[in-house]
């Protein structure tokens, strides 16, 4: 899948999950998911931090790692994902990342 389709398809699969599309934290876990899917295909994410997923994140948007985390952190504190993840307790960043990332991959399979 071509990058700009896959990232359209991840927004797709966030805004299902009910995450605001006005949050900047949104294009964060788009780049977010869409680092870790690219560490999956080359088989390298067994050594994935949380950091580095900032990291990524806050280069790619020209912002601090912290600004990063914390949009990203408010995103997903603000939209609904125990209901759309069916999830029955609140996930830290990275837990989010992984079954993000993991459903959305089950979706386009």
């Amino acid at each position: 899948m071509e990058q700009k389709q896959l990232k359209r398809s991840i927004c797709s699969f966030l805004l299902n999950i009910k995450m605001k599309n006005t949050a900047i934290g949104l294009c964060y876990w788009i780049t977010a998911i869409n680092y870790y899917i690219s560490l999956i295909k080359e088989n390298s994410y067994q050594v994935v931090r949380m950091n580095d997923v900032y990291e990524t994140v806050a280069q790619e948007h020209h912002t601090t790692i912290h600004s990063a985390e914390k949009a990203m952190r408010y995103a997903k504190e603000q939209c609904n994902y125990q209901n759309g993840l069916r999830v029955e307790h609140k996930l830290k960043n990275f837990e989010f990342l992984i079954l993000c990332s993991n459903r959305f991959l089950e979706n386009v399979s």
